[in-house]
């Protein structure tokens, strides 16, 4: 029997357990016994945490995998975190070299959650506040801080970034009471109800908005929108020659371009006609805008902005900072990384990789799903050659950990909580409470 410990217990790690205890059910492989481990005490990564709570499709893929823990040879250590880089405040914690004594091999799927920050003058602000946080704040994220403010959320609030999470950010903040059926966090909900115009400022232009169709169209068809402006352009999208030579292309690689830019063009608001302006919330897209420094007052924070290399400065109630993420490595000690099937090294025995810890920040969860397929293929492979053997190993130590039955728990009082209260499921907000609930 072949033991593999797996690092996070997001889409991507748990379809590769899912894989490996499939293949040993149906015989089709060598026997499998998988250790699922996660910083949280919660399983599924990104899709519990990450996912806007409008999203509900996106959120029950995790059924998908949910009978996992049916088979036999699978245990969950939820609440340890694997890492030679130790965590102030996690009491469970293994090194990947401490892994691999007791496993035959790891595959690493634990994400990337290390958010990027701007690195200037004033960006400690309290109301300067990072997308990751925000988007935890709503999604009942336990792992993160709950320290924000609701002076900072109210009015105009300006997001750097135009990536998928800047506009589900965007739109969540716009229209929170279409939220309240979903598993949303209440406490979020009173904090937003204020914010009546969102301006994202993108670096670059809108031919290299980095959104899908889809994100820019539910942002700008939110019912309480009226009003869609975009500065920092020469003159109106629609009407320039980069955007009229883009319409006319056949090319197969520019049709994502196209339908995303044509939806832009149409939505905005004329400017020279304020008759035309609604009384709704208001979006605004700032392309070539860098932010520069920041001045923070008791209501607001003033922000620069470098626009083709003149000057401008806005007054808003919060930034928020939507970045990307930062690849989270567990150990320096990892080497030779095949970005194509997922395979690498450590202490000179092999590993395997997906999902974002293999490719950075990147994709939906299909795109970590079929990463995970891959790196498993490869261990097979291994296997099937005599690189990926099974050695003796030492017993794993007793560890403090909450399992599967404890997070069947959770998940049934979130659901009775939420049936309560007319939600799809109403989240517990603390580890401590969470531990309540499984004793």
């Amino acid at each position: 029997m072949f033991k593999i410990a797996i690092v996070g217990a997001g889409p991507a790690g748990v379809s590769a357990a899912s894989r490996l205890l499939k293949a040993t059910a149906n015989k089709n492989h060598d026997e499998f016994h998988v250790n699922l481990f996660d910083r949280s005490l919660v399983p599924w990564g990104l899709l519990r945490t990450g996912v806007a709570p409008d999203h509900p499709e996106v959120k029950h893929t995790a059924q998908t995998w949910s009978n996992v823990s049916d088979f036999p040879n699978f245990q969950f250590y939820g609440g340890v975190n694997i890492s030679d880089l130790k965590k102030a405040g996690i009491k469970s914690e293994l090194s990947l070299k401490e892994l691999l004594d007791c496993h035959d091999s790891v595959l690493l799927c634990n994400g990337a959650y290390e958010a990027r920050t701007l690195k200037i003058p004033g960006a400690e602000s309290r109301r300067v506040i990072n997308a990751q946080k925000l988007v935890g704040y709503y999604n009942g994220d336990v792992m993160q801080d709950w320290d924000l403010e609701p002076a900072h959320l109210q009015g105009n609030v300006g997001i750097i970034g135009g990536g998928n999470v800047a506009l589900d950010v965007a739109r969540v903040l716009l229209e929170p009471a279409l939220l309240k059926p979903s598993d949303v966090s209440a406490k979020f909900l009173e904090l937003a109800k204020e914010v009546h115009k969102i301006s994202l400022f993108i670096r670059r232009g809108p031919f290299d908005l980095p959104c899908t169709t889809r994100e820019l169209r539910e942002l700008i068809h939110l019912p309480s929108v009226s009003n869609v402006i975009i500065n920092g352009l020469d003159k109106p999208l629609g009407e320039s020659e980069e955007y009229a030579k883009l319409m006319k292309s056949r090319k197969v690689q520019e049709r994502k371009t196209k339908r995303l830019l044509k939806l832009l063009a149409e939505s905005e608001t004329d400017k020279k006609s304020e008759s035309k302006f609604g009384k709704g919330k208001t979006v605004e897209f700032n392309f070539f805008h860098t932010p520069e420094i920041n001045y923070e007052s008791s209501d607001k924070i003033s922000v620069e902005f470098s626009h083709r290399g003149e000057t401008k400065r806005r007054d808003l109630s919060a930034l928020v900072e939507s970045l990307g993420y930062e690849k989270t490595p567990v150990s320096e000690f990892i080497t030779d990384v095949n970005l194509d099937s997922g395979k690498a090294f450590a202490f000179d025995r092999p590993i395997y990789m997906s999902g974002w810890a293999l490719g950075g920040a990147k994709g939906v969860v299909g795109d970590s799903t079929e990463s995970s397929r891959l790196a498993v293929q490869s261990l097979f492979d291994d296997i099937e050659n005599g690189i990926l053997k099974s050695l003796p190993r030492k017993n794993m130590s007793s560890i403090e950990h909450s399992n599967w039955e404890n997070w069947k728990k959770i998940d049934e009082e979130e659901l009775r909580r939420g049936q309560e209260n007319g939600k799809q499921r109403d989240k517990i907000l603390s580890i401590s409470e969470m531990i309540k609930i499984t004793e």
